[in-house]
């Protein structure tokens, strides 16, 4: 748990723009420390697996406050197969209670009673291998647990209804399945069995639950949720990190064993890579509550300070409970708050999408370039509130160099920049481009991913008109590509000479400013030593050959020393033409 709260406090610290990844792992974590003293490149990894953890249920998420509903529960148990033809009628008989409650087959068969004939029936019907082993297990169980509260009427109907929507429809999973159910009340929650062969029944395919599967944990989760408020039963699927919860889930075997030995069960802790995997999860919904709180501001202030304090609860690692997040909200005015949220997202894809047509139809190739720019800030901003991957690269960096021009600069750098940007115009031109265009592509600093491609995409569609507006000879997107990266190339060594001239330019001007560093504010002044008898002259101008400076040092005073003989010998020039007045 400590862990992942300091991995928290480090992802709180970082702008919205850097990934969830990053912001957890920092700049200076390449590598995770995992078991054995191994060690392995983890970024990757890691990116990976928090899109695996926001997806589908993630980003982006329904637009409810987590917290206020009881969670609707679903589980597949892990040990519940059965590979044999014993196994499964020792399950189903397990499940009935010894015949002491209702089993019922799927719709396909609709939806009949089961008596010990008809359990036969279905082993025979799944084909289970008759004696011991058998193989991999053919069936999987599930279980759809409903708050205490709930009536068990409506839960039976939304449980059978769950089973034959996932796993009878065949809108999950690429095939239908055949399954069971029984309904238990026995314990404080009413709750679905579903027993499933796993082997489709119209293209003979296998049933698969993982992350990368239509049947995964969120999506029957998801799907529960909405079949159960379909009978009037207010429950909730939000994943538990979107609700802040940091500890693991405890398994149900440790829930059995702290049960034999009375004692409370006890959660896994988090490994070193699943710490980070939950901290940046955690940080991207606590971004997106925050994100949904500044689009509500202005239309419904009240529901964005309960998704301010949601962002603000989550992101410290808290549960999030309606305890912490306020007053209740009914029905109704949830459903008023998802509707007030998906206007404003159109509204805000309807602003980008004009944008984005006035930059397209602008003649201006600089006017266009900062239009670009300015349209990509507000892309990056908008990013997190729709939730669209393509708008997150305006907020990720390009590849370093792309479009690295040279700073503004001060004195003999400013000429140098201006130098440079002619050269670069040129370079520009000669490759069928605007060159002033290309200047201010580079510089406007760093752009983002998506802004780069954005440029890329304009430079190729301009070298294309231009070179048929010349009857230049038709070329290859390969060919001109090629034509345009040689171009980059050059431009970027031309700005990075420039870049080291600048940078000595500036050393060399650092004396006259009279703004010395630290270092040699702290260093004690010297005295200049009076000029040695030099036996070479200058004759016309009346000027000491400079001798060989012996450091940096010695080579500063030197350079004082010479501009102050300067200065003396023009001001007895200029009392000379004057008839010997006071001078300057």
């Amino acid at each position: 748990m400590s862990m992942v709260a300091e991995l928290l406090r480090r992802g709180r610290a970082e702008p919205a723009h850097v990934s969830p990844i990053d912001a957890v792992m920092g700049e200076d974590w390449a590598e995770v420390d995992f078991a054995h003293g191994a060690r392995r490149p983890t970024r990757a990894a890691l990116a990976a697996a928090h899109r695996q953890d926001i997806r589908p249920g993630g980003a982006p998420m329904p637009p409810v406050l987590p917290g206020r509903r009881e969670q609707i529960v679903v589980k597949m148990v892990r040990t519940g197969g059965a590979s044999n033809a014993a196994g499964l009628r020792a399950q189903l008989n397990y499940l009935s209670r010894e015949g002491g409650v209702a089993m019922q087959r799927s719709e396909d068969f609709f939806g009949i009673g089961m008596d010990a004939e008809e359990v036969e029936n279905v082993i025979a019907a799944w084909n289970m291998p008759a004696g011991q082993g058998g193989g991999p297990d053919r069936t999987s169980h599930f279980i759809v647990s409903f708050p205490q509260s709930t009536d068990p009427a409506a839960a039976e109907r939304a449980g059978r209804a769950w089973a034959e929507e996932l796993f009878g429809s065949g809108a999950y999973g690429g095939d239908r399945f055949d399954y069971v159910t029984a309904f238990h009340t026995d314990r404080a929650h009413p709750h679905m069995h579903v027993v499933v062969h796993r082997r489709g029944l119209d293209h003979d395919g296998w049933l698969k639950v993982s992350r990368r599967s239509d049947v995964n944990y969120q999506s029957m989760r998801a799907l529960a949720a909405e079949i159960a408020q379909r009978e009037g039963i207010e429950v909730e699927a939000t994943p538990r990190i979107a609700r802040g919860v940091v500890a693991l889930p405890i398994p149900d075997a440790e829930i059995r064993r702290a049960a034999e030995q009375g004692r409370a069960p006890i959660a896994p802790e988090h490994t070193p890579f699943g710490a980070a995997r939950t901290a940046a999860a955690i940080i991207h919904y606590a971004r997106r509550f925050a994100a949904e709180a500044a689009l509500l501001e202005a239309r419904a202030p009240a529901l964005a300070g309960l998704l301010r304090e949601a962002s603000e609860v989550v992101a410290e690692g808290r549960e999030l409970t309606e305890a912490r997040t306020g007053r209740p909200i009914d029905p109704k005015e949830e459903k008023a708050m998802a509707q007030t949220l998906a206007t404003a997202r159109q509204e805000a894809r309807d602003k980008i999408a004009a944008v984005d047509a006035r930059i397209e139809a602008m003649r201006d190739p600089v006017e266009q370039v900062k239009f670009q720019r300015q349209a990509a800030m507000m892309k990056a901003e908008a990013a997190p509130v729709l939730g669209d991957a393509g708008l997150m690269n305006f907020a990720k960096p390009a590849e370093p160099g792309r479009y690295a021009g040279l700073a503004p600069g001060e004195g003999r750098a400013e000429a140098v920049r201006a130098e440079a940007d002619r050269r670069v115009s040129a370079i520009a031109e000669r490759a069928g481009l605007n060159g002033a265009a290309m200047v201010e592509r580079y510089s406007g600093g760093a752009p983002s991913r998506a802004l780069a491609e954005s440029y890329a995409k304009s430079e190729a569609k301009e070298r294309e008109a231009r070179r048929a507006t010349t009857g230049a000879p038709e070329e290859t997107a390969a060919q001109r590509d090629a034509a345009l990266t040689a171009m980059h190339r050059e431009i970027g060594t031309v700005y990075q000479a420039a870049r080291e001239l600048a940078e000595r330019e500036a050393q060399r001007e650092q004396p006259r400013t009279g703004d010395r560093s630290a270092s040699e504010k702290a260093r004690p002044e010297r005295t200049a030593p009076a000029p040695s008898p030099s036996p070479q002259r200058n004759a016309g101008a009346g000027q000491e050959a400079p001798s060989r400076p012996t450091s940096k040092d010695d080579a500063d005073d030197q350079t004082r020393r010479e501009q102050e003989r300067a200065r003396r010998i023009a001001a007895r020039k200029a009392r000379g033409r004057d008839g010997g007045g006071h001078g300057l």
